[in-house]
């Protein structure tokens, strides 16, 4: 027991980050004792831990600790300093280490904490409260610390109303937010976009809480969501009222004025607590019903059975994307899955057909794929476009690349979808990643359609 309560100490004492050997306790250290004080708009306030940063001037290096609080007293600590100036720099709930950048060599303006990325995508900040104390450590003398706490991170509140029960996926994005925040409390130039996944409807209400570093300027607010398997997004709408320490508050509704889609937003000002910037009530149009019925019978896509000619070694009305290198297509008598023909796609081949559709309308689609063997590797990438640029498709892509199947498969399993606005055309678009080689093997493709569902 003797043995544990020394080294519990010891890692109580050496808990501070330092690129040089641990203090000796030779050292002329001083005991600072350190008094942290908050603003009423913080409320409750019991940190496990204090991240603390210490710049010392002379030497132009900052180290960093995380030190508790004093039992009893959340808004106390200690720890020890060798004489010399300092900045301290205190902070709170930088529990992740992958959101701090920090080196000892660096100073206060050039340590970072910033907002941390999953699955590619920026996530929320924590409820990061900053204080400064400019002191000074003389050996025999007692050194008070004053920290004044101020929180640094803006909240968004989403309040999503009238959500329909067939709506899923109802995601929030947020535009041009700073991705860091040095130990000034100055933000980033650089900016990105911020993704949270709203919070679940009751009773067609959604209300969602997003902690950011507020935005010099303008940042804008959109959301995305789903109603069968079309995805749909808002326009994007401007905000100029996230401030640190305020809670700005908006609020859309699923629903239409009449005479106008949108209404314009205004602002009042409140503190963080009961303090909050009320953007105006945000209209958006109800997303149209899930996509219902079959297709009308007539296919938009030409000798989507492989059945016609060939032209150069491609089937009639096909063409191969370049990006397929190896652009190999064989028209083949068997395996088929209905008629007489099908194509066989081998090495890297990229194979598609534009049909015109109309936005808003629903198809329904249909792609037979047979893979023989697991080295045949291939996906379906087929994309809603206007003009030439493509829109969001993710529905009717491939979520994962495809290997040996029992037989013909369905790829879109008969499934009904809706074009997006804007939507002029539809590829069609099946793709092999494959060795050139593939000893005459390869993904047979058969019964390709796109109808009209009336």
């Amino acid at each position: 027991m003797k043995w544990l309560i020394i080294i519990v100490i010891m890692v109580v004492l050496g808990a501070c980050r330092r690129d040089s050997e641990p203090w000796s306790e030779d050292d002329p250290k001083q005991e600072v004792a350190v008094v942290v004080r908050t603003g009423s708009s913080v409320g409750a306030f019991s940190p496990v831990n204090y991240q603390l940063f210490v710049y010392d001037e002379q030497k132009q290096e900052t180290d960093f600790c995380e030190v508790p609080p004093e039992a009893g007293d959340a808004r106390r600590f200690r720890w020890k300093l060798s004489p010399g100036t300092y900045t301290g720099f205190c902070m709170v709930n930088v529990v992740n280490q992958p959101v701090l950048e920090y080196s000892k060599s660096k100073t206060p303006e050039q340590i970072f904490v910033k907002l941390e990325k999953n699955a590619g995508n920026y996530t929320e900040a924590a409820d990061y409260l900053l204080g400064q104390a400019d002191f000074t450590v003389t050996e025999g003398e007692p050194v008070p610390v004053v920290f004044d706490m101020q929180r640094k991170v803006a909240q968004l509140r989403v309040i999503v109303e009238n959500v329909p029960e067939n709506l899923t996926d109802l995601t929030i994005h947020v535009f041009s937010i700073p991705l860091k925040m040095n130990l000034l409390g100055d933000y980033t130039s650089e900016t990105g976009t911020l993704i949270k996944t709203a919070g679940i409807s009751v009773a067609g209400i959604s209300t969602t809480g997003i902690l950011l570093f507020p935005p010099v300027g303008e940042s804008g607010l959109m959301l995305s969501y789903r109603v069968g398997n079309t995805p749909y997004q808002t326009p994007v709408r401007s905000i100029q009222t996230l401030t640190a320490n305020r809670i700005t508050e908006i609020k859309a509704v699923f629903g239409s004025i009449p005479g106008s889609e949108w209404v314009g937003f205004e602002t009042e000002i409140y503190d963080w607590e009961e303090t909050i910037v009320r953007e105006k009530d945000w209209y958006i149009d109800m997303p149209p019903d899930v996509c219902k019925g079959v297709g009308n019978g007539v296919n938009l896509i030409q000798n989507g059975d492989f059945e016609g000619g060939v032209t150069e070694e491609i089937p009639e009305h096909w063409k191969l994307d370049a990006n397929g290198t190896d652009k190999k297509s064989v028209v083949v008598d068997a395996p088929v899955y209905q008629g007489n023909k099908a194509v066989r796609l081998e090495g890297k081949t990229y194979l598609y057909q534009d049909v015109p559709v109309s936005e808003g309308r629903c198809y329904q689609l249909r792609m037979y794929v047979r893979a023989d063997v697991a080295e045949v590797k291939w996906r379906v990438w087929c994309t809603w476009m206007a003009g030439n640029r493509n829109l969001a498709s993710e529905e009717i892509r491939s979520s994962a690349y495809g290997y040996q199947t029992e037989g013909y498969v369905d790829v879109f399993r008969n499934g009904i979808f809706r074009a997006p606005a804007g939507t002029t055309k539809l590829r069609m678009e099946v793709r092999t990643y494959m060795s050139s080689w593939t000893g005459g093997t390869g993904l047979y493709v058969d019964t390709v359609a796109a109808e009209l569902v009336e």
